[in-house]
């Protein structure tokens, strides 16, 4: 199914997102906002508080798309979408 093909392409794309940090925090709250529409509450959590991990570790906060990925996550994960 659609979820299913998605995973698979996440599974890809992280690693190569991985190395810049913005774009990896970002790619990460895409694929929290994906677990959150299949019901998958908890792997989106985990998706949340790794983003927030990276972007607090290497001072990303400033990064205004950085910032409103996490936010909008954020809103989902707590239901407040």
């Amino acid at each position: 199914d659609q979820y299913e093909e998605a995973q698979e392409l996440l599974k890809i794309g992280e690693p190569q997102v991985r190395p810049f940090r913005n774009e990896h925090v970002k790619f990460l709250c895409k694929k929290g906002q994906i677990q959150t529409l299949a019901g998958e509450s908890q792997a989106a959590q985990e998706a949340l508080d790794q983003a927030k991990s990276i972007a607090t570790k290497h001072n990303l906060g400033a990064d205004a798309e950085v910032a409103q990925a996490i936010g909008a996550l954020a809103d989902s994960v707590s239901g407040t979408d």
